[in-house]
């Protein structure tokens, strides 16, 4: 397991920024929305953040499992909304 730090902030309602820090040193940035119907590639629940944007950095080094970094992300959203 890894351990991080995120920072969030408000773009608006339905998207917001995630900034992954360790040791206060950004080490990448996740953009979330919330999903639409719109949203067409793959089955998304509506009203479910999902990832449209990252810029990784020195986030992934191969010891950290993408999928661990979004569901860390995903839970502290739930946690400051209380979804």
């Amino acid at each position: 397991m890894f351990s991080y730090d995120v920072s969030m902030m408000d773009m608006d309602e339905d998207r917001i920024r995630v900034v992954v820090l360790k040791d206060n040193d950004e080490m990448g940035v996740l953009y979330f929305e919330r999903g639409k119907v719109g949203f067409s590639n793959k089955p998304i629940s509506v009203g479910e953040w999902v990832v449209v944007d990252a810029v990784v950095g020195d986030l992934y080094d191969g010891r950290i499992d993408p999928k661990d970094i979004v569901r860390m992300c995903r839970d502290e959203i739930k946690q400051k909304f209380m979804i």
